[in-house]
């Protein structure tokens, strides 16, 4: 080849002028694209760290941890979300029944299911190392019953909703290059079921039972009656996509009332099926922003992207974080919107905004109290943009 470039530019000096110029470019280019790809990879792996160091600091400091991260960020095609079709319902005991609908009519009431022949009890038992399971179950549905009848009684609203539980959950390798998609098998329950688990769990930790120690996937896909909820964790964005909506817990949330949180936060449900009866993450999203925020913009599946799997060893509850460009909309605007929300007061108790820079998260999180989980969430995500790894816009 050198040999043959060298003839040409002998003999024809005119012509080889020209190969040597467009050489020139055709190396410059080539040249500028490898350079672009070793910071690109160089960036990427600085983030990986980042990533895992930011979630293992607040595992030791507050029980919350990512069990998989979005590296940078997966798009919506990338998370497979399917129903394994299978059950968990703890029923609601007799005795509260017809208080429950003296309160209210409408009161739901489910038949007793634990999973399948595939997973039974017997199953479930054998590998979470809890044999008395099944008088732990009965106890609990009397005292979560108890407490939900005074909640009613006292005015306030108790809705025993469909809910989404998690089967299973893992990353998959799709190439060499270590790029993984998501794979989440969802279970069908109710929010009485995933108040008694919760009571249950909280015993279990009280008594130093491994469940409150784990730190894997591996470990927590074992317990999967506990896994009865499953949060999609939404941050919006607004204006040069660089300015985050944050949300205060409102006092009737069952968990950290008062505390800033993310833009969103919506329990993935039935509610989200698509018209194949498949959990749909992108109808979950359309509903938090209508329910929550009371605004219907003009998303896609393109403009929905994900971060990370967030889980919470003070609750044992799992979620996945995502975000979402609304660069048409004022913050005056959505706070307007949002005071006119289905369920805004019950919800949220306001909205702030800072920008994603490094000075004004740390001043937000010294200057007022957030959820272990957004507070992990944010740190994750300003990663991304100190590494200029956030998703683009479309």
């Amino acid at each position: 080849m050198i040999k043959e470039l060298s003839r040409l530019i002998n003999n024809y000096p005119i012509e080889s002028s020209i190969i040597i110029f467009f050489a020139g470019i055709i190396s410059t280019f080539l040249l500028e694209k490898l350079l672009e790809k070793v910071i690109s990879k160089y960036k990427t792996n600085r983030l990986k760290k980042k990533l895992r160091k930011s979630s293992l600091k607040s595992m030791n400091n507050g029980d919350v941890f990512a069990l998989a991260h979005g590296t940078p960020f997966w798009k919506a095609e990338d998370v497979e979300v399917l129903n394994s079709k299978k059950k968990l319902i703890v029923v609601i005991p007799e005795k509260f029944k017809e208080k429950f609908l003296s309160n209210d009519s409408n009161f739901k009431f489910r038949d007793s299911i634990y999973f399948d022949s595939e997973y039974s009890m017997e199953d479930s038992i054998s590998e979470m190392g809890i044999p008395d399971l099944r008088e732990r179950i009965e106890r609990h549905s009397n005292i979560v019953a108890e407490e939900l009848l005074k909640k009613q009684t006292a005015g306030r609203l108790v809705f025993n909703g469909e809910m989404l539980g998690v089967f299973d959950i893992r990353p998959i390798n799709v190439n060499q290059e270590e790029y993984r998609k998501l794979k989440i098998r969802t279970y069908e329950t109710d929010f009485f079921t995933y108040r008694v688990f919760a009571s249950i769990y909280r015993e279990l930790k009280e008594q130093g039972h491994a469940i409150s120690q784990v730190t894997k996937r591996e470990q927590i896909i074992k317990y999967k009656p506990f896994l009865s909820s499953f949060g999609l964790c939404t941050f919006v964005m607004l204006y040069n996509q660089t300015e985050v909506v944050l949300a205060k817990r409102s006092l009737y949330t069952t968990h950290s009332e008062n505390k800033w949180h993310f833009s969103m936060n919506e329990a993935f449900s039935q509610t989200d099926f698509d018209y194949n009866k498949q959990p749909d993450l992108f109808n979950c999203h359309v509903r938090g922003l209508e329910e929550e925020l009371n605004i219907n913009p003009k998303i896609s599946k393109k403009t929905i992207y994900f971060f990370d799997v967030i889980f919470s060893r003070e609750k044992f509850e799992m979620g996945i974080t995502s975000l979402i460009y609304l660069p048409d909309f004022a913050f005056e605007d959505l706070e307007f919107f949002y005071s006119c929300a289905k369920d805004g007061e019950v919800e949220t108790d306001g909205l702030d905004i800072i920008r994603a820079g490094k000075k004004e998260v740390k001043r937000f999180m010294k200057e007022n109290e957030m959820t272990n989980g957004a507070k992990l969430a944010l740190q994750l995500l300003l990663a991304r943009v100190l590494n200029d790894k956030m998703p683009p816009y479309n």
